[in-house]
């Protein structure tokens, strides 16, 4: 409540801009009257429902703190039902002790309510229950949160597979999730094609998001700054190109980009990888930026980050439950999905829970493993 109405970020007034013109116009646009498929609609359009029932920015805030409750809740529950009672605890602590979680909450971004429904697709599959209701659940809920937030294409392919190889449906369970997805997906899809009469895959900002990762000046930590903003919307003008072709044009130019220069694109690429598993990144918001808050970050997530790599070092005495495989390779292929485009900490933070479930799974092993070591074995009779 004491961050109030305050806009900190560009991205934020985008969000509440589309949501409150989606509910007074029931038109999803940023100008009152031009459609626009700019930024995906999944949590503009839950904004847009709060906004409705009279919630302003302070209780769009108190919806993404709500949201975190419930996540750490979830997690919670997922480490208590991989027989991990010491875990379950921890990990909502280690939530407590990550503040960087908070921050993000107090923000109108839509990863904090993303990561709410990541767990719940992961909290169905992996529990029990009619295997083609869950199916139908987890595909649906996953396509919407592909809506909010489109780097969770890629657990399309890593979810059904994991379900179809741990879980040993049937094939048709697993597709049956990935149409759902789909047909999800596909809908908004179709908005986008009898709108502009062009086939946009969920957002116009893939060009966008492309130039400012993969261009000749960008770096591995930074992501937007002001040339390249400049270059894409007033470049875009320039050309006299509306908002589908401008970022049909740059998506064009970054792939002739990385076409005429491999060796530089696959090592650039490979450096914003590593770079994914940061403690700090370079912000275009240089107020937002600090000395004091990159330590934060470093003393909250380097711990984290250096018990996963000491837990697969020592998988052999501590082996991984098939929820954490599972957490494992959704947090690592995060990271080469997000360095198509450009990593950022914000994009990483639902990922970051999968991080604090695994390091919690292994305090829970070796505080287990401290405790058989001192209890005395009962004497033979």
């Amino acid at each position: 409540h004491s961050l109030g109405d305050a806009i900190l970020f560009a991205d934020e007034r985008d969000y509440l801009n589309l949501a409150t013109h989606l509910w007074e116009e029931r038109l999803y646009t940023q100008d009152g009257s031009n459609p626009t498929a700019f930024r995906p609609p999944g949590y503009p359009l839950i904004l847009s429902l709060v906004y409705g029932l009279g919630g302003r920015v302070v209780h769009l805030r108190i919806l993404n703190f709500v949201a975190l409750a419930i996540s750490t809740y979830l997690l919670n529950r997922l480490i208590k039902r991989n027989r991990q009672p010491l875990g379950a605890p921890l990990s909502s602590l280690l939530v407590l002790g990550y503040p960087v979680l908070f921050f993000a909450a107090g923000t109108l971004f839509p990863q904090t309510i993303a990561t709410t429904l990541f767990l719940c697709v992961i909290f169905l599959i992996t529990g029990n229950g009619p295997p083609w209701v869950k199916s139908i659940l987890a595909g649906l809920i996953l396509g919407y949160v592909v809506l909010m937030v489109p780097l969770f294409l890629f657990a399309l392919l890593v979810i059904p597979g994991y379900s179809l190889w741990k879980r040993r449906p049937s094939i048709g369970i697993a597709v049956v999730m990935v149409l759902c997805s789909t047909l999800v997906i596909g809908l908004w899809s179709f908005r986008n094609y009898v709108v502009f009469d062009r086939f946009v895959f969920i957002s116009s900002n893939s060009g966008y998001n492309l130039l400012l990762g993969n261009s000749a000046t960008s770096t591995p930590s930074a992501g937007v700054t002001e040339g390249l903003t400049r270059r894409y919307f007033e470049g875009g003008i320039e050309l006299g190109l509306d908002e589908i072709d401008r970022d049909n044009h740059f998506r064009a130019e970054v792939i002739d980009y990385m076409l005429r220069n491999p060796l530089k694109a696959s090592g650039f690429y490979f450096r914003k990888v590593l770079n994914n598993f940061n403690y700090r990144n370079d912000l275009r918001t240089e107020s937002e930026s600090s000395e004091l808050r990159d330590l934060l970050m470093l003393v909250t997530y380097g711990p984290l980050l250096i018990l996963m790599a000491i837990r697969i070092v020592l998988i052999r005495r501590f082996p991984l439950s098939s929820l954490e495989q599972l957490f494992a390779v959704l947090y690592i292929a995060s990271a080469f999905a997000s360095a198509v485009f450009f990593t950022r900490i914000r994009f990483r933070l639902p990922f970051d829970f999968l991080l604090i479930g695994i390091v919690a799974g292994f305090l829970d092993q070796l505080l287990r493993e401290k405790v058989a070591q001192r209890t005395p074995l009962d004497p033979i009779c």
